[in-house]
């Protein structure tokens, strides 16, 4: 006790020393979160039928059109009747067209279009698409231990005691610690700790 005593200044120092080399070892130990990216293809088949709405009307003067020997009205009664009902089959009948589009890697679109009536009645889109689906995950690691230390005194003697402790927070921002310390007699103290974080 009387070592304590005599070279109480001296241990403060040394473990103040200690507490800072320690404090310098840890810290490029970070608590780095884990981070998991994954990728899930999705295939989606479906098909959609619509049907396109008419925006605008473009007429084609007579004079231009009948500049084709085809379309010309014949004189005669019987090939105009026959000229007519040409044009009454192919302006009724339905024509179906259709086209498909590339996507490479995901799937591809093939679009359907009846026409009927100078018009587009109908449309279907029928398409099959793999697309990549990214889900990313991070775990934070919140539980985190801490060493440090605290220095008391009173009005009559500026440090009389000393203290080396452990605290720990848990996920749920609660500090638990433990600490043992000396003073400045050279007798040992202990105590225990804990807090709770509050909400402002």
């Amino acid at each position: 006790m009387a070592f304590v005593t005599k070279n109480f200044l001296a241990i403060i120092v040394l473990l103040l020393v200690v507490l800072l080399l320690a404090n310098r070892c840890d810290h490029n130990t970070t608590n780095k979160p884990t981070i998991v990216i994954d990728t899930v293809w999705v295939k989606h088949d479906n098909i959609v039928t619509s049907k396109p709405q008419l925006v605008k009307v473009i007429s084609t003067p007579i004079e231009k059109i009948i500049t084709n020997i085809q379309y010309k009205p014949d004189t005669n009664y019987q090939a105009l009747l026959k000229q007519y009902n040409a044009l009454l089959t192919l302006y009724f009948r339905k024509n179906i067209q259709k086209d498909t589009l590339n996507l490479n890697k995901l799937g591809y679109i093939s679009v359907t279009d009846t026409v009927y009536n100078n018009l587009i009645t109908g449309r279907v889109y029928d398409y099959h698409i793999t697309y990549p689906e990214i889900t990313k995950s991070i775990t934070l690691h919140n539980n985190q231990l801490y060493i440090g230390g605290t220095l008391q005194g009173n009005p009559a003697s500026l440090i009389n005691q000393i203290n080396v402790g452990l605290l720990f927070k848990n996920k749920k921002d609660q500090l638990f610690g433990a600490s043992i310390g000396l003073n400045q007699n050279g007798a040992i103290q202990y105590g225990i700790n804990s807090y709770w974080k509050i909400k402002l």
